[in-house]
């Protein structure tokens, strides 16, 4: 009798396997949530939520999943599906993330992620009463890039915190990525004639933490971060733009900057 919690917890492992096996197979088409969903202290004193809201748009209940934890402990179901019922919003309080990943997937039901209206907000708790925070993009397949693109007027003053992180959606392949780094003049005009062009000022390709098991893989990217600003290569620029060249032409890649001030922690997304 004493033995019978544990084959009921295995058993209920077990099928629990079984089950998220077959979530996967259905939930197919997957949006990317670029950021950790859920609170954590900051620096400087700040305190953030990312929190993460979503609409069914359709007139069908449409399944979704991801890696959520908010229902049930994660070892018995880390990965939730839920329905969303029609023109209904519903919050993600929390997204569980790998160690070394802080970006997810949340998947749907093939052609059905269209039908979703999804907002990823970022918001410093400590001043909530000044600022409803910066919206984050989320992305979709069509968003992503094969080819080369490029974040512009990034300041990198000592006044400000900026940061570059980069998604490889299929993390089954290894990711082949450059980066440069221009300078840029913020007095130059378009009715400057001829316009003198950016100084490369730096060239480099990160190195990516991969999802490490064939599970994670399906709900996690492939992710880099790079501090921009602390290069020596970078001294007395005031403002860069970062180019991105993908190097093996798949599309499977995005970016963004998120420039965060050091006094009043508003933060400014810059995105391609």
């Amino acid at each position: 009798m004493k033995t019978l919690p544990v084959v009921v917890i295995v058993l209920s492992l077990l099928l629990g396997g079984t089950a998220l096996a077959q979530r996967e197979l259905v939930l197919t088409e997957k949006v990317l949530i670029p950021m950790h969903v859920g609170r954590f202290p900051g620096a400087l004193g700040s305190d953030w939520e990312i929190s993460l809201a979503l609409t069914n748009l359709s007139g069908e209940r449409i399944t979704v999943g991801g890696p959520t934890g908010a229902i049930c402990p994660p070892i018995l179901c880390p990965y939730i599906p839920a329905e969303i019922s029609p023109q209904a919003t519903v919050n993600v309080p929390q997204m569980i993330t790998s160690s070394q990943v802080p970006a997810a997937f949340f998947r749907t039901e093939p052609g059905k992620s269209h039908n979703l209206a999804i907002t990823l907000r970022s918001q410093d708790l400590s001043r909530q009463g000044e600022t409803w925070g910066s919206v984050v993009p989320v992305i979709r397949e069509a968003d992503l890039f094969s080819r080369r693109f490029a974040l512009t007027d990034i300041p990198v003053q000592a006044q400000f915190r900026a940061m570059l992180r980069l998604y490889d959606v299929d993390p089954a392949t290894p990711p082949q990525v450059r980066v440069r780094v221009y300078k840029v003049d913020p007095l130059q005009s378009v009715f400057n004639a001829p316009q003198e062009s950016d100084e490369l000022l730096l060239e480099f390709q990160p190195v990516f933490t991969i999802p490490s098991s064939e599970s994670n893989k399906f709900w996690f990217p492939a992710y880099a971060q790079v501090a921009l600003g602390l290069d020596d290569s970078l001294a007395g620029a005031e403002r860069i733009r970062v180019e991105v060249e993908p190097l093996d032409g798949r599309a499977d890649y995005w970016a963004f900057v998120s420039v965060t001030h050091n006094e009043t922690q508003h933060v400014t997304i810059i995105t391609p």
